[in-house]
C-alpha cells in the first residue's frame, strides 16, 4: 500500500495549486484524477496522442494556463492518471491517522494511505429533464464543450442552446469557431435580469477582463447571425431515434406565457445549460457534513476557513464547496494546502496566517462576482415545474417518469426523504448514484412534503462511488 503525505484528489485549477503549494513545502504528494493530464474542466487537454492548434488561445485561460505550465514541468509531484477513487476504506489497526483511499484504474484496484486528504473533484452540469431530453443528441453544454476543447470535435451539424448560464453562450461560440452552425442561443431570463451585474460598476471594474471576454464572445455570435433570445427556453426535444429539432416557447416571469406561439427549430444537437451541481459524494462517503444551497450547486462540503471539512484530516476545496469558478478553486486549493501545513506543524499560526492574507484578500472580490453570477445563473423553480410533465422521464437509468413518482408520494406518505424515495422508487440506484435525478428528487419530495431540501437530505453516498467491473475487485484480493 502506497503511502503519502498528501493525496489530492482532482487535477483542476484547485488540485494543481495545492500541489504546488504542498511540494513547495516538502511534503510527498500524489494527485488522483480521472483524466489523461492535469487541467480539470477549464482547462480540458487533448489526450496525449492529439495536438490541437490554438488550444484555448483566448486571454482569460492565461492565468490557470501558468498555473498548468508550473504543475507539469514540477517533477516533484506523482500523478495518477486515468484513476477513479472509490471511496474512502475504514482505518485498520496499522493506519497512525490519515485516510486510506481505495482507487481503481490501469494498475487494476489498488489502496494508498495519505496522513492528508483534499478532494477537489469539481462540478457537473445540472440536467434538467424535460420531453425527449433522453433522445441523443441532446447534451449538456459541457460535454459539448470538453469536445470541442480537447479535440476541436465538433459532434454534428445545427445546433440549439438554451438553458440560464452564460456559459452556454461561450460553448455557442467555441462550437461555431469549430465549424459548427448555431441556430439559436435561449435564455429563460430576461434581458434585463441579466444586466442586474451593471448596477455593480465596482464589481465589474473589478473583473473587467470576463466581461471584455464575455462582449467578445457575444459580438462574434452577432456578427455571425447567431439569434439570442431571452424569456425562452426549449418546452421538447423532436425526434424518433434521434434529435432532429426542438420546440420553443415564450416565458414571461418564469412561466410559459398562455396563448403564445410555440417555435420549431431544426437542429441535431441541443445543449442544455441550467446550472451546475458540486460533486460532493466523495467527501460525503467519507462522513463529511454538507449543506444545501440550489444557487451553489446542490450539496456542498461544509469548510471551515483553512478548507477543514468536519472529518480529521480531510479538506475540500473548488467547487466542491459550491460552485464559483475555476479562479476561486485555484485560491481555496492554496487556502487548503495552508490549513494541511498549519495542522500538521510545518507551519505556526503567524505564517499561515501570513500566508494566507493575499490569498483571501483576492478570494473576497472573486467571491462576490461569484456570488453575483449565481443569483443570475439559476433560474425560478417556475421554470422547471412547467417542464417536469408526468410524462417526463425523471430518472434515466431506471426509466421512471415525473408522474410514477408523484403517483408514488401519494400513496407513500412515509417517504418524507431521499433515501426512502430510493428504496420505494428505484430512483437514484442506476450507474449515475442519483447524479443526475438527485437534485430533481430532492426538490419535487420538498414541495410535496412541504418542508425544505435540507429536510428531505441527499441520497447516502456509499463505497464504490462510481461502478468497478467486479472482476478487478476479486483480482485485487
Amino acid at each position: 500500500m502506497k503511502q503519502v503525505d498528501l493525496a489530492i484528489v482532482g487535477a483542476g485549477p484547485a488540485g494543481m495549486a495545492a500541489a504546488l503549494t504542498a511540494v513547495e513545502h516538502g511534503l510527498q504528494v500524489v494527485v488522483i484524477d480521472e483524466q489523461q493530464r492535469a487541467g480539470g474542466q477549464i482547462l480540458r487537454q487533448p489526450p496525449v496522442a492529439i495536438r490541437v492548434r490554438g488550444w484555448l488561445r483566448d486571454r482569460v485561460y492565461r492565468r490557470q494556463q501558468r498555473l498548468l505550465q508550473r504543475a507539469q514541468k514540477d517533477d516533484r509531484i506523482n500523478w495518477c492518471w486515468q484513476t477513479t477513487v472509490l471511496g474512502f476504506l475504514d482505518s485498520d489497526e496499522q493506519d497512525q491517522g490519515g485516510h486510506r483511499l481505495w482507487l481503481h484504474g490501469p494498475a487494476g484496484v489498488t489502496v494508498v494511505h495519505a496522513a492528508s486528504v483534499l478532494v477537489v473533484t469539481g462540478c457537473h452540469d445540472l440536467a434538467v429533464p424535460f420531453p425527449g431530453w433522453n433522445l441523443p443528441g441532446v447534451m449538456a453544454a459541457g460535454g459539448l464543450q470538453a469536445m470541442v476543447k480537447s479535440q476541436q470535435l465538433v459532434p454534428g451539424q445545427r445546433f440549439v442552446f438554451a438553458g440560464s448560464h452564460p456559459l452556454q453562450l461561450i460553448v455557442a461560440d467555441q462550437i461555431r469557431q469549430a465549424g459548427g452552425e448555431v441556430a439559436a442561443v435561449l435564455f429563460v431570463q430576461s434581458f434585463g435580469s441579466m444586466l442586474t451585474v451593471l448596477q455593480r460598476p465596482l464589481l465589474m471594474l473589478r473583473h473587467t477582463g470576463k466581461m471584455l471576454h464575455m462582449a467578445r464572445v457575444m459580438w462574434r455570435l452577432w456578427r455571425a447571425g447567431v439569434p439570442i433570445r431571452f424569456d425562452s427556453t426549449v418546452v421538447a426535444a423532436r425526434g424518433e431515434q434521434k434529435l432532429t429539432g426542438v420546440r420553443v416557447a415564450s416565458l414571461r416571469q418564469g412561466a410559459a406565457e398562455p396563448g403564445a406561439e410555440q417555435q420549431e427549430i431544426a437542429c441535431d444537437h441541443l445543449g442544455t445549460c441550467y446550472s451546475f451541481l458540486v460533486a460532493s459524494e466523495l467527501p460525503r462517503q467519507a462522513g463529511a457534513a454538507a449543506s444545501w444551497s440550489a444557487e451553489r450547486g446542490g450539496w456542498i462540503v461544509d469548510v471551515d476557513a483553512w478548507q477543514r471539512t468536519s472529518v480529521p484530516a480531510l479538506y475540500a476545496a473548488g467547487e466542491t464547496t459550491g460552485v464559483a469558478g475555476a479562479e476561486v478553486a485555484q485560491e481555496e486549493g492554496v487556502l487548503a494546502t495552508l490549513g494541511i501545513l498549519l495542522d500538521r506543524g510545518i507551519i505556526d499560526c503567524a505564517q499561515a496566517t501570513d500566508l494566507a492574507r493575499p490569498v483571501r484578500r483576492r478570494l473576497t472580490g472573486l467571491r462576490e462576482f461569484a456570488a453575483v453570477l449565481a443569483g443570475i445563473a439559476m433560474p425560478p423553480w417556475s421554470v422547471f415545474e412547467q417542464l417536469l410533465g408526468d410524462d417526463t422521464t425523471l430518472c434515466k437509468c431506471q426509466d421512471i417518469s415525473v408522474g410514477q413518482f408523484r403517483e408514488l408520494l401519494q400513496q407513500h406518505t412515509t417517504i418524507v426523504t431521499a433515501d426512502s424515495a430510493k428504496l420505494r422508487s428505484r430512483v437514484g440506484m442506476g450507474l449515475c448514484q442519483g447524479r443526475y435525478c438527485g437534485y430533481f428528487v430532492t426538490r419535487i419530495l420538498a414541495r410535496h412534503g412541504n418542508t425544505s431540501e435540507t429536510a428531505v437530505g441527499p441520497f447516502s453516498a456509499r463505497s464504490p462511488i462510481k461502478p468497478v467491473p467486479i472482476a478487478d475487485i476479486l483480482a485485487s484480493e
